[in-house]
């Protein structure tokens, strides 16, 4: 089972502040998940905190939104 808030503690206040600059459910930056993956131990690491949005960019690469328990522990109560 992931630790969310273990994760969202080990983020900066940098980390979380680009996180933030989307939405709770919003398509994540390449620093987004470059930080979660950091937080989480290393290098794709961090899957499961953030999860597919079943879209892709304009490249073909698919786009990751945070999984909803992760969104509620860095954007507090997201409904």
């Amino acid at each position: 089972m992931k630790d969310f808030a273990a994760l969202a503690a080990k983020l900066t206040p940098e980390e979380k502040a680009e996180i933030r600059s989307s939405a709770p459910d919003g398509i994540l930056s390449e620093a987004s998940l470059t930080a979660l993956d950091r937080a989480a131990g290393g290098s794709a690491m961090g899957h499961g905190y953030y999860v597919s949005s079943g879209t892709t960019d304009a490249n073909g690469s698919p786009e990751f939104v945070l999984h909803h328990e992760m969104a509620r522990e860095i954007f507090g109560s997201t409904g």
